[in-house]
């Protein structure tokens, strides 16, 4: 759907079409896809977020938008052809637009590394930045190719190699570092243990169970902790890789072989267990999202969610995006039917997936991003990690639901290597003048 979605914005972007005589299955399957989306959008009286860029264009031409009398473009790699309609509407209305100038004027001294593997890599660049902040500079940059791929190991070699005392949990400091990108909120320790309660219903793994039982963020999390840890551990040595429900809640109680026995935690899930089986033997074991929500407040509320430690400032944040994303759930009522339990968590996995979590800080002097959010700055001293060949210039990637000779014609993103390259000869002539 969203690869769909896409090309139906690149055919808006880019005033293209094309029929179904010079089309393939999967275009012509698009082209239905597309005929029903602009059908239904019609009936609901929905607008296009596609044809937004048209729309402003249009009340520009029509003089019914104030404009400023000078428009700056910064940082952009290249002007996408609905934005230079924006921009060409805009100066036959009277402003005057003009590109800013590049960061630096000469080339910069480049020096190249080669290193064995990524992690080699990231290791030498985080020493690198730690001999730069030992020294007071402030205004250092790593710009890196593929960051999302690459963030969690990143993030973890950055703590060990400059600032270890990070890694310790009680530890509340300020880093000198700081990502451009965040991470999908799910990953979250906060929201992991909050998915692992909804998910209880069900069988659980092993590690979900451990996961549970190891959580600081249930009730009696950390005052238990002693009692859940050697019940972890011995779940673990029985050796049984799938859990139920009512296991779990039978050794929370008995322990294994004596050991591990939690009363709190029997409590806690005897709790949850009730509020399960009363949702499962409901009149209407199916509701809308909107409902759903509410009953995972109540159940992560019943367990003691977030738990007994005070919130610092990141996990005030961590909740506050959760409680976001109850509200979206919400919001799905209007065009969703009513689903079962175990779909609506998995509704609510995907979209806590989906949510990108980046807690507020104070800005860092070393500024670790990929190449679209360093577009258009400078820094006093710059990484580029890995940029190989495999990456820079990347692989071309049409995109499957637009014929590829029309995706030539029109240059469209990512169609062929020609284009690729030229790309990337442009964002090298920035970046290579991004520092001295």
């Amino acid at each position: 759907a969203e690869m769909a979605a896409t090309a139906h914005r690149l055919l808006v972007e880019y005033e293209a079409d094309f029929s179904s005589d010079a089309a393939g299955d999967d275009h012509r399957a698009f082209l239905r896809w597309r005929r029903m989306w602009r059908d239904r959008c019609e009936a609901r009286g929905w607008e296009d977020p596609s044809r937004l860029a048209p729309f402003v264009r249009d009340l520009i031409a029509s003089g019914r938008v104030d404009l400023p009398r000078e428009v700056v473009i910064a940082g952009f790699d290249e002007i996408p052809p609905e934005k230079e309609r924006i921009l060409s509407a805009m100066e036959a209305a009277g402003a005057s637009v003009c590109l800013a100038p590049c960061p630096s004027d000469g080339p910069a001294d480049l020096t190249v590394i080669p290193c064995a593997d990524p992690e080699e890599e990231m290791r030498r660049c985080a020493r690198w930045a730690k001999g730069l902040l030992q020294v007071g500079e402030t205004r250092i940059g790593v710009v890196v190719a593929d960051l999302r791929s690459c963030l969690t190991p990143l993030s973890r070699i950055f703590a060990e190699e400059i600032s270890p005392r990070s890694l310790l949990p009680w530890e509340t400091c300020d880093l000198p570092w700081g990502f451009s990108l965040g991470i999908p909120l799910s990953e979250t320790g906060m929201v992991s243990a909050a998915l692992a309660i909804l998910r209880l219903a069900r069988t659980l793994s092993l590690d979900e169970a451990g996961l549970l039982l190891r959580s600081p963020f249930l009730a009696s999390g950390i005052s238990e902790a002693h009692e859940r840890a050697i019940l972890d551990r011995e779940l673990r040595a029985k050796g049984e890789a799938q859990l139920s429900f009512d296991t779990l809640l039978y050794f929370s109680s008995e322990g294994v072989k004596g050991k591990g026995r939690s009363p709190l935690l029997h409590a806690l899930l005897a709790k949850l267990k009730a509020l399960s089986d009363e949702d499962a033997t409901a009149t209407s074991r199916t509701r809308l999202p909107g409902d759903w929500a509410d009953r995972f407040s109540a159940r992560l509320a019943a367990a003691g969610w977030p738990g007994e430690r005070s919130l610092d400032s990141r996990a005030y944040q961590v909740l506050s995006a959760m409680k976001n994303v109850l509200g979206d759930m919400a919001s799905l009522d209007a065009v969703s039917d009513p689903v079962p339990q175990g779909a609506a968590v998995a509704l609510f996995a995907r979209l806590c997936e989906k949510q990108e979590f980046q807690p507020d800080a104070p800005e860092a002097p070393v500024q670790v991003m990929g190449l679209l959010e360093a577009a258009g700055l400078d820094f006093d001293h710059l990484w580029l990690m890995g940029f190989h060949e495999s990456v820079f210039p990347p692989p071309s990637a049409p995109n499957p639901f637009i014929p590829l000779p029309l995706q030539r014609a029109k240059e469209m993103p990512h169609a062929t290597a020609e284009r690729e390259y030229r790309f990337a000869s442009g964002v090298a002539s920035w970046l290579f003048r991004a520092a001295p």
